[in-house]
């Protein structure tokens, strides 16, 4: 019997560790560079698709298509920039800009969270798609749109930017 529990509990293990997505790392700038220098965030890569967290403190440089399930936040006084790549908040993921955000598109998944804080900015160069956001798009701050915005079906965005 007690073999038998080992198995069971060995298999659950297995299973859980089989079906289960992998967590991700939390990355925190640590000098202004390049999204994909490893020393922008402090030597230890570049935030992937696999991971959680990135804490934007300085003034990064957009240098590739941003498109997972990353958390970005962009400090006050920080910067994301790249006006010729994409950003994409994947469903699940937050985006909290105090800072500047500057892109070529922006997309936002349903089910993906935006705070653009009193102070934040978010210039987009090209276009901005909304896919069914309700309730899950706040801006106290500005979204400057160059190209078309589509707000999806059922998208709201709500705030008092300025």
């Amino acid at each position: 019997m007690k073999k038998l529990l080992i198995t069971t509990e060995v298999i659950t293990i297995f299973l859980l560790m089989a079906f289960l997505p992998p967590g991700g790392n939390t990355y925190n700038s640590s000098q202004n560079g390049n999204w994909t220098n490893a020393a922008t965030w402090g030597g230890a890569g570049s935030p992937s698709a696999n991971d959680d967290v990135a804490n934007i403190s300085h003034d990064v440089t957009l240098n590739a298509n941003v498109s997972n399930r990353i958390s970005i936040t962009v400090n006050a006084e920080s910067n994301l920039t790249g006006p010729t790549f994409d950003i994409t908040i994947k469903s699940g993921a937050t985006f909290v800009v105090s800072g500047t955000v500057e892109c070529d598109d922006l997309t936002l998944d349903n089910g993906s969270e935006v705070l653009v804080n009193e102070g934040g900015e978010i210039i987009v160069k090209g276009n901005f798609l909304n896919k069914n956001n309700s309730d899950d798009v706040t801006v106290n701050g500005e979204i400057t749109v160059g190209g078309w915005f589509d707000n999806g079906n059922g998208g709201e965005i709500t705030g008092d930017g300025g």
